[in-house]
């Protein structure tokens, strides 16, 4: 899920992608199905999906994109709360979903936000699991890393067995046991020669 290109506008519904920069701003689009393009200038207050976190009783704050991930399961499983759902409702799937978020804190009109944006992306089709894009490039690079350091591998290998069994077989005559016998020295010595 790349969420670095989504953004919220304070006091615009919705969420927009940014498009290009303008002079004095952005250009952003909506994520729905009008696709309405606008400018924003930087006066306007934005908040980028990807940087946005919730508080955490832990030290370490809870990452927007892991808690969409979470609600993508839950509602696979067909138990996704609707907006209008019961406060004591929305708390309890935040905590299946962030069991460590500060209840003190977030608040149900947060929840119900985190809710609307789940909706929209999911409409959108951008929650989509970053780790399955990146175990298919992955698998992708392997196969044309190993393709192309496989046939020099192989080359070296055979290379390296043959130079082996060369330096076996000079070993193996130069470890000859010399014989008794003069003359055969001399022969040997005269067709080294």
């Amino acid at each position: 899920m790349n969420l670095k290109e989504i953004i919220s506008i304070t006091g615009k519904p919705g969420l927009y992608k940014v498009i290009a920069q303008a002079t004095r701003g952005f250009i952003v689009e909506s994520i729905d199905e009008k696709k309405s393009r606008t400018s924003i200038s930087s006066n306007h207050q934005v908040a980028m999906l990807s940087e946005i976190t919730i508080y955490s009783i832990d030290e370490e704050s809870i990452m927007l994109a892991d808690i969409f991930l979470n609600l993508k399961k839950i509602d696979e499983e067909g138990t996704l709360p609707q907006l209008n759902a019961d406060a004591r409702y929305l708390q309890e799937m935040l905590a299946k979903v962030a069991p460590t978020y500060d209840t003190e804190r977030v608040y149900n009109s947060d929840i119900k936000k985190l809710l609307k944006w789940y909706n929209i992306l999911e409409a959108a089709n951008l929650l989509i699991e970053e780790t399955q894009e990146v175990e298919s490039t992955d698998a992708q690079i392997e196969v044309k890393v190993a393709e192309s350091i496989e046939e020099p591998l192989i080359s070296e290998l055979e290379e390296s067995k043959e130079e082996e069994m060369n330096t076996e077989n000079t070993e193996s005559t130069e470890n000859e046991p010399e014989s008794d016998d003069p003359e055969e020295d001399t022969k040997t010595a005269k067709v080294t020669e």
